[in-house]
């Protein structure tokens, strides 16, 4: 079992809080607890994407949190911020994305559908150049793979 999971069941009891019944002002509100994490780590963003930012969470529904950093993080330090997170918001279900570290078309998602809970309007913004440049300059790569597949494929209907 990973240690991170370990360290959070000793802390959290498991299915003590229900995703659902997380109080939106955790999510949404620019507040001092998230400050202060973001400050302890240094970061420049914080950014939930995923279904809680589009609204279309559920009772299984994770926190997917992206996150830039002004310097690179230890492993050792982004599972204390994974940690810290998962206390702020009472669950385990936190995934934590690196933003410097993620591929072009996770951070195009996050960019489209993220909602910054921490950091300066500029640097969302410009956050969000940077995952549409990266979209962008990749987007060769999947139209190759996109006509593979589908040239692969039409060569399996033929029973070729």
């Amino acid at each position: 079992m990973d240690l991170k999971f370990r360290i959070l069941r000793m802390i959290l009891p498991i299915g003590s809080v229900s995703l659902d019944k997380i109080d939106k002002k955790l999510l949404f509100d620019n507040n001092d607890e998230i400050e202060a994490i973001a400050k302890k780590f240094n970061l420049k963003l914080l950014i939930l994407f995923g279904s809680y930012a589009k609204g279309l969470n559920h009772e299984n529904s994770d926190i997917d949190l992206a996150f830039e950093s002004y310097k690179a993080l230890s492993y050792d330090e982004e599972m204390k911020l994974l940690l810290n997170l998962s206390l702020y918001f009472r669950t385990e279900k936190v995934d934590l994305v690196n933003i410097k570290k993620a591929d072009p078309l996770l951070l195009y998602q996050i960019a489209k559908y993220g909602r910054p809970l921490y950091g300066s309007t500029n640097d969302f913004v410009e956050f969000k150049c940077y995952a549409s440049f990266r979209y962008a300059d990749t987007q060769f790569l999947r139209e190759q793979r996109r006509q593979y597949l589908r040239k692969e494929i039409d060569k399996l209907l033929r029973g070729e």
